[in-house]
Protein backbone atom coordinates (compact mmCIF):
# COMPACT_ATOMS: atom_id res chain seq x y z
CA UNK A 1 0.00 0.00 0.00
CA UNK A 2 1.32 2.88 -1.02
CA UNK A 3 1.52 5.70 1.84
CA UNK A 4 0.05 9.47 2.22
CA UNK A 5 2.56 12.41 1.63
CA UNK A 6 3.78 13.20 5.30
CA UNK A 7 2.43 16.86 4.90
CA UNK A 8 -1.38 16.15 4.50
CA UNK A 9 -0.42 14.36 8.57
CA UNK A 10 -0.31 18.09 9.43
CA UNK A 11 -3.21 19.52 7.86
CA UNK A 12 -5.62 20.39 10.73
CA UNK A 13 -9.48 19.78 9.27
CA UNK A 14 -11.00 23.42 9.77
CA UNK A 15 -13.84 23.28 7.63
CA UNK A 16 -16.21 26.33 7.93
CA UNK A 17 -19.28 25.43 10.16
CA UNK A 18 -21.84 27.49 8.18
CA UNK A 19 -20.39 27.26 4.73
CA UNK A 20 -20.91 23.69 3.45
CA UNK A 21 -18.26 22.49 0.61
CA UNK A 22 -18.16 19.12 -1.47
CA UNK A 23 -14.82 19.14 -2.82
CA UNK A 24 -13.18 17.19 -6.16
CA UNK A 25 -9.87 16.58 -6.95
CA UNK A 26 -8.84 14.70 -9.97
CA UNK A 27 -8.92 14.60 -13.65
CA UNK A 28 -12.11 16.48 -14.92
CA UNK A 29 -13.03 13.57 -17.11
CA UNK A 30 -15.58 10.91 -18.01
CA UNK A 31 -13.67 7.79 -16.33
CA UNK A 32 -13.32 10.06 -13.20
CA UNK A 33 -17.14 10.70 -13.30
CA UNK A 34 -16.92 14.30 -13.48
CA UNK A 35 -19.36 13.76 -16.03
CA UNK A 36 -21.73 13.09 -13.18
CA UNK A 37 -21.60 15.68 -11.54
CA UNK A 38 -21.51 17.90 -14.16
CA UNK A 39 -25.14 16.56 -15.00
CA UNK A 40 -25.87 16.58 -11.16
CA UNK A 41 -24.95 20.34 -11.16
CA UNK A 42 -27.19 21.24 -14.01
CA UNK A 43 -30.51 19.49 -12.53
CA UNK A 44 -29.88 21.13 -9.49
CA UNK A 45 -28.43 24.98 -9.59
CA UNK A 46 -29.85 26.09 -6.35
CA UNK A 47 -27.96 23.94 -3.87
CA UNK A 48 -26.96 25.18 -0.51
CA UNK A 49 -23.63 24.04 -0.47
CA UNK A 50 -20.60 24.95 -2.73
CA UNK A 51 -18.97 22.20 -5.50
CA UNK A 52 -15.11 23.11 -5.67
CA UNK A 53 -13.41 21.34 -8.43
CA UNK A 54 -9.48 21.02 -8.29
CA UNK A 55 -7.79 19.26 -11.05
CA UNK A 56 -7.92 19.63 -15.19
CA UNK A 57 -9.19 17.74 -18.08
CA UNK A 58 -11.53 18.03 -20.87
CA UNK A 59 -14.88 19.00 -19.16
CA UNK A 60 -13.32 22.27 -17.24
CA UNK A 61 -15.19 24.31 -19.87
CA UNK A 62 -18.35 22.64 -19.06
CA UNK A 63 -18.12 23.14 -15.61
CA UNK A 64 -16.88 26.69 -16.02
CA UNK A 65 -19.55 27.00 -18.25
CA UNK A 66 -22.67 26.49 -15.17
CA UNK A 67 -21.86 30.29 -14.81
CA UNK A 68 -23.12 28.71 -11.15
CA UNK A 69 -21.77 30.74 -7.71
CA UNK A 70 -21.60 28.18 -5.72
CA UNK A 71 -19.31 26.18 -7.96
CA UNK A 72 -15.63 27.05 -8.25
CA UNK A 73 -13.61 25.58 -10.80
CA UNK A 74 -9.62 26.10 -9.66
CA UNK A 75 -7.81 24.55 -11.99
CA UNK A 76 -4.65 22.52 -11.03
CA UNK A 77 -3.22 23.19 -7.81
CA UNK A 78 -0.09 22.82 -6.14
CA UNK A 79 0.26 20.54 -3.22
CA UNK A 80 -0.20 22.93 -0.57
CA UNK A 81 -3.15 24.47 -2.22
CA UNK A 82 -4.60 20.76 -2.56
CA UNK A 83 -4.33 20.72 1.05
CA UNK A 84 -5.51 23.93 2.01
CA UNK A 85 -8.89 23.02 0.27
CA UNK A 86 -9.30 19.97 1.81
CA UNK A 87 -8.85 21.80 5.04
CA UNK A 88 -11.68 23.50 4.45
CA UNK A 89 -13.69 21.03 2.86
CA UNK A 90 -17.10 19.00 5.13
CA UNK A 91 -15.99 16.18 2.47
CA UNK A 92 -14.59 14.55 -0.70
CA UNK A 93 -16.70 13.53 -3.79
CA UNK A 94 -15.03 10.65 -5.92
CA UNK A 95 -17.46 9.37 -8.20
CA UNK A 96 -15.01 7.45 -10.06
CA UNK A 97 -15.68 4.27 -12.86
CA UNK A 98 -12.18 2.94 -12.33
CA UNK A 99 -9.76 3.61 -10.34
CA UNK A 100 -6.76 1.37 -8.71
CA UNK A 101 -6.43 3.49 -5.74
CA UNK A 102 -6.42 7.24 -5.91
CA UNK A 103 -4.51 9.05 -3.33
CA UNK A 104 -6.51 11.48 -2.77
CA UNK A 105 -8.96 9.43 -0.76
CA UNK A 106 -6.04 8.47 1.30
CA UNK A 107 -5.27 11.76 1.88
CA UNK A 108 -8.86 12.53 2.68
CA UNK A 109 -8.87 9.91 5.47
CA UNK A 110 -5.60 10.91 6.80
CA UNK A 111 -7.02 14.69 7.21
CA UNK A 112 -10.13 13.23 8.10
CA UNK A 113 -12.64 14.46 5.90
CA UNK A 114 -15.58 11.74 5.24
CA UNK A 115 -15.85 10.58 1.49
CA UNK A 116 -18.41 9.91 -0.92
CA UNK A 117 -17.57 7.45 -3.42
CA UNK A 118 -18.40 5.62 -6.11
CA UNK A 119 -17.82 1.41 -5.16
CA UNK A 120 -15.85 0.76 -8.52
CA UNK A 121 -12.21 1.05 -7.84
CA UNK A 122 -9.63 0.64 -4.82
CA UNK A 123 -10.27 3.75 -2.54
CA UNK A 124 -13.98 2.03 -2.17
CA UNK A 125 -11.72 -0.22 0.50
CA UNK A 126 -11.59 3.19 2.73
CA UNK A 127 -15.03 4.35 2.73
CA UNK A 128 -17.57 2.14 4.77
CA UNK A 129 -20.91 3.54 3.89
CA UNK A 130 -22.75 4.99 6.31
CA UNK A 131 -20.18 5.07 8.78
CA UNK A 132 -16.62 7.26 7.35
CA UNK A 133 -18.65 8.20 4.13
CA UNK A 134 -21.02 7.29 2.07
CA UNK A 135 -21.13 4.93 -0.97
CA UNK A 136 -23.04 5.50 -4.34
CA UNK A 137 -23.79 2.51 -6.09
CA UNK A 138 -25.21 4.12 -9.09
CA UNK A 139 -24.14 7.00 -12.32
CA UNK A 140 -27.68 8.64 -11.76
CA UNK A 141 -26.69 12.30 -10.98
CA UNK A 142 -29.85 11.99 -8.55
CA UNK A 143 -28.05 9.35 -6.52
CA UNK A 144 -25.50 11.80 -6.15
CA UNK A 145 -26.93 14.63 -5.66
CA UNK A 146 -29.10 13.27 -2.80
CA UNK A 147 -25.92 11.81 -0.91
CA UNK A 148 -23.75 14.90 -1.27
CA UNK A 149 -26.71 16.62 -0.20
CA UNK A 150 -27.32 14.60 2.41
CA UNK A 151 -24.35 14.87 4.18
CA UNK A 152 -23.85 18.61 3.64
CA UNK A 153 -26.81 19.01 5.15
CA UNK A 154 -25.37 18.21 8.75
CA UNK A 155 -21.82 19.49 9.79
CA UNK A 156 -22.03 17.17 12.99
CA UNK A 157 -22.32 14.21 10.86
CA UNK A 158 -19.35 15.04 8.46
CA UNK A 159 -17.55 15.25 11.35
CA UNK A 160 -18.12 12.54 12.89
CA UNK A 161 -17.83 10.36 9.77
CA UNK A 162 -14.41 11.92 9.58
CA UNK A 163 -13.25 10.69 13.26
CA UNK A 164 -14.42 7.58 12.02
CA UNK A 165 -10.99 5.34 12.24
CA UNK A 166 -9.27 8.02 11.38
CA UNK A 167 -6.68 6.93 13.67
CA UNK A 168 -6.33 3.70 11.86
CA UNK A 169 -5.99 5.61 8.72
CA UNK A 170 -3.67 7.92 10.05
CA UNK A 171 -1.38 4.68 11.06
CA UNK A 172 -2.31 2.53 8.01
CA UNK A 173 -1.00 5.32 5.22
CA UNK A 174 2.29 6.21 6.83
CA UNK A 175 4.80 6.04 3.95
CA UNK A 176 7.04 4.44 6.45
CA UNK A 177 4.81 1.56 6.15
CA UNK A 178 5.19 1.84 1.92
CA UNK A 179 9.38 1.97 2.77
CA UNK A 180 9.08 -1.14 5.45
CA UNK A 181 7.18 -3.11 2.38
CA UNK A 182 9.83 -2.53 -0.32
CA UNK A 183 13.01 -2.61 1.55
CA UNK A 184 11.14 -6.31 2.72
CA UNK A 185 10.00 -7.35 -1.35
CA UNK A 186 13.35 -6.32 -1.96
CA UNK A 187 15.06 -8.43 0.60
CA UNK A 188 12.63 -11.45 -0.68
CA UNK A 189 13.71 -10.78 -3.94
CA UNK A 190 17.53 -11.25 -3.06
CA UNK A 191 16.92 -14.52 -0.95
CA UNK A 192 15.22 -16.08 -3.95
CA UNK A 193 17.93 -14.70 -6.76
CA UNK A 194 21.36 -16.08 -4.81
Amino acid sequence: EYGVFPSYYDVAWNPNVIEPRILFVGGFNRLKGVDILLEMLRRYPRRPWKMVFAGGGYLADALKELNDPSVEVLGMLKTDQVQAEMAKAWALVMPSRADTSPNVVKEARVIGLPVVASPHGGHAEYVEDGKDGLVVCSDDPEDWYRALDCLSSDYERCKAMGSMRHDYFRAYFRPEKTAEAFIELYREMLQNNF
